[in-house]
């Protein structure tokens, strides 16, 4: 947190003293991303596995996913394909055009390291494709596109369902989320905006577009008071009903359907359909861990991540005065080695990426690195 305001510190005495816009273009393009480099010391091997330590050393196709994304935003092509890699080899048993990959890896009882459980996440399989998509338009390479489409068609076949009355929805993986007939269980933050828009221009023959109007339409219907779920249930005939095994509470889930709302708020209409949660944060000054949806009641300090994941969400609703350092006890320590917590880092990236301009989210949900930009390849 000291470094990021010595940072916006010095920003400002730069931007006082009259900086040429070609100095100050070099500069920001120069300036290494220190917290991506961090999150590859303490959770990428190598060999391009991403490990969250606190789950036992496990990997999840999630936790590739999301490194795909930061290391294109970092224009780390090396550790891109190296990630990507591993997920092939190890999730998707060598192939990820004939196979989705599978969500858990990790050391089973007998002591093997393995896959422990095959069956895909969805939003891991989306976000992978929209990297793979993006990284083809901006660095090049067929090979990336290739697996991207076949992604797509595969999660499309695998992981969607048709709701009767509500239309195409995306299920969080293709076994488990149908408990019983005319029951569907989903999940909001598997369904970013921005993802899905860059998906339907990608694809306009698709049916991306039908299936985030479709997972807003039931959001909207439980959203009562401007909150997210963790998980939203639909029963046909009733609508969407009080999750069997969640309850109506949000949580470590939900707090990145605000997060994304926020990284696209001048596209999505989302930051003000979720304006519950800055209502709270103005009469608590600190991130719940948990949220009541229905009741609006809170509970417990989350944890710094959470913080980092609201400001682009506050900074839509112009809640600029909710400081990320008062909306929690402590900033993610960076010296904390194997027990960091790799979930509170990924959404410290999310959202410190965008804060500091590393990236953006502009039309049809394109992603817009700091370096690609047109006045930084002058000095890339």
């Amino acid at each position: 947190m000291r470094h990021a305001r010595t940072a916006a510190i010095g920003i400002a005495v730069l931007a006082s003293l009259g900086a040429s816009a070609a100095f100050w273009t070099w500069w920001q393009c120069q300036r290494d991303w220190t917290s991506w480099k961090t999150f590859t010391e303490r959770f990428v091997q190598e060999d391009g596995r991403v490990i969250d330590y606190l789950s036992g050393s496990r990997s999840t196709s999630e936790g590739q996913a999301y490194a795909m994304f930061f290391a294109l935003v970092a224009d780390d092509q090396k550790r891109f394909d190296a990630i990507l890699k591993w997920a092939e080899n190890n999730l998707s048993g060598g192939s990820m055009k004939r196979k989705l990959p599978a969500w858990l890896w990790g050391q089973a009882d007998n002591g093997e390291w393995r896959v422990l459980d095959d069956n895909p996440a969805s939003d891991a399989d989306l976000w992978m494709a929209y990297s793979l998509i993006e990284a083809y338009r901006l660095w090049g390479g067929d090979d990336y596109l290739e697996l991207a489409n076949a992604l797509l068609e595969m999660t499309l076949e695998q992981s969607t369902d048709t709701i009767p009355g509500v239309g195409r929805v995306l299920l969080p993986a293709p076994r488990g989320f149908t408990p019983e007939e005319g029951v569907w269980r989903l999940n909001p933050s598997y369904v970013p905006a921005f993802l899905m828009a860059r998906l339907a221009k990608y694809q306009p023959a698709g049916p991306w577009r039908e299936i985030a109007s479709n997972h807003a339409e039931l959001l909207a219907e439980h959203n009562e008071r401007g909150l997210a779920p963790d998980w939203l249930t639909f029963r046909d005939g009733e609508g969407v009903i009080e999750d069997p095994e969640t309850g109506w509470i949000g949580s470590y889930d939900a707090i990145r359907t605000y997060l994304w709302s926020g990284l696209w708020s001048d596209r999505a209409p989302a930051p003000e359909a979720l304006d519950g949660m800055r209502d709270l944060l103005v009469d608590r000054q600190s991130v719940p861990e948990t949220v009541d949806t229905r009741s609006g009641e809170t509970s417990g300090l989350g944890p710094p991540g959470f913080s980092w994941a609201l400001l682009p969400y506050l900074h839509a609703l112009e809640a600029g005065m909710l400081d990320p350092e008062a909306l929690s006890e402590a900033g993610v320590d960076e010296s904390r080695g194997d027990d960091a917590q790799y979930y509170d880092y990924v959404l410290l990236l999310f959202g410190q990426g965008w804060l500091t301009d590393r990236y953006k989210i502009i039309d049809d949900g394109q992603l817009e690195p700091l370096w690609s930009r047109t006045c930084c390849e002058l000095f890339h």
